[in-house]
């Protein structure tokens, strides 16, 4: 079989610069459900044929095998009023994202055995982490970007700044390294009667390379006591990027539910100048997860500045020891175990680390008085943060 090399170097071409699917293929049964599909629109209706029976049907596309892209695209879900449960999948390469109607969010899918099945989660698969909350019968821009050799995924939602949601050591390609590149969009099976509209689906190339970049952005990780320094008031005028921490469900068994509201992208971090942890923990669970230590501990040694304000869930209890994260902690407090016991009064252990610098200040006794506490803290602020 010959292809011309005009042709070649057209698809070469497009899949450098936004490449759209459009040769959808049908893998519906008769009782499945309703796509209607052209070249850059997918709208289906959903069957709801029920769970471990395949699902309602989807459609298929090839794609282009890229290392390092984002997919981007805009999506409309409306879940029925009834049967409000598993509604649309999107997967492309290893990566799968669904929409529950029941729980009105947007989750990503990560294969595990049966075996670490949560408690009362008897529909979803297994296993799965909530990405966003999702508005439903309105339209949303994502963008899931994607960096196959870093093992990295961002999940993007309305606010192309940071990402909603991040992993760092799950495949990309998955099986799509040998089988081939493909994006599927379909029903679950677990919703009957929902609608769902995809539409300006774009796979785009990014190009690998010199990410130099001027350190300029102040990010802020507002933990369980973050409100009580107050920190956001005295970096006011630097606009600082904030996480913060939100729980995610009520749990049946004593297991973190927590996660930042979004997480820092592998650009912001690259911009990143000051990185605040507020009585901001690492663990359990992973909640900050180890690339993104990882990103931070980068960031200090290209020459950020990293401040950690101590509290009753940093350091020991934050399980900052054994992270990339408590390899940079200065000596003083870097083998804090949980239950060790905080300076009698406030003070600041500081750490050269390459061109960077990391600040830890503990010691400052909290109030109940929130206002309290900030005044406690101010005289301390003018050191830890250089400000007037």
């Amino acid at each position: 079989m010959k292809i011309s090399i005009a042709i070649l170097v057209a698809a070469v071409a497009q899949a450098a610069i936004g490449y759209e699917p459009s040769e959808w293929r049908l893998h519906v049964p008769a009782d499945g459900l309703k796509a209607d599909v052209d070249a850059g629109r997918v709208s289906l209706a959903f069957a709801g044929r029920g769970f471990a029976c395949g699902g309602d049907g989807y459609v298929s596309a090839d794609l282009p095998l890229l290392s390092r892209g984002t997919l981007d695209f805009d999506v409309i879900y409306n879940p029925p009023q009834s049967w409000k449960t598993l509604g649309a999948f999107l997967s492309f390469y290893g990566v799968t994202v669904f929409w529950h109607g029941g729980c009105g969010d947007w989750r990503a899918y990560f294969p595990d055995p049966n075996a670490r099945r949560e408690m009362a989660f008897n529909i979803e698969p297994v296993s799965h982490r909530r990405i966003s909350m999702f508005k439903a019968d309105e339209w949303h821009h994502v963008r899931i970007a994607f960096d196959a050799k870093a093992d990295r995924v961002e999940y993007y939602l309305d606010d192309m700044s940071d990402p909603a949601f991040a992993v760092g050591d799950r495949s990309v390609w998955g099986a799509a390294e040998f089988m081939g590149g493909e994006i599927r969009i379909g029903g679950m099976g677990g919703s009957r009667g929902g609608t769902c509209t995809f539409k300006n689906i774009v796979l785009t190339k990014r190009k690998a390379g010199n990410d130099a970049t001027a350190r300029t952005d102040t990010l802020v990780f507002d933990g369980m006591g973050g409100d009580l320094y107050g920190v956001h008031e005295i970096l006011a005028n630097e606009k600082p990027r904030v996480y913060t921490l939100d729980p995610t469900r009520s749990m049946y068994l004593p297991m973190n539910s927590f996660k930042y509201s979004r997480l820092p992208g592998r650009d912001t971090m690259l911009r990143a100048k000051r990185i605040v942890l507020a009585d901001a923990p690492a663990g359990p669970g992973g909640v900050l997860p180890d690339f993104v230590l990882a990103d931070i501990s980068d960031a200090v040694h290209d020459g950020a500045e990293l401040i950690v304000l101590g509290g009753l869930f940093s350091l020991g209890k934050g399980e900052y020891a054994g992270t990339p994260l408590g390899k940079i902690m200065p000596d003083e407090v870097a083998g804090f175990k949980p239950f060790d016991a905080m300076p009698d009064s406030p003070r600041t252990f500081e750490r050269t680390i390459g061109r960077g610098k990391v600040k830890v200040f503990c010691g400052l006794k909290f109030s109940s008085d929130v206002k309290e506490t900030r005044e406690r803290f101010l005289p301390f602020a003018k050191s830890v943060f250089c400000v007037d």
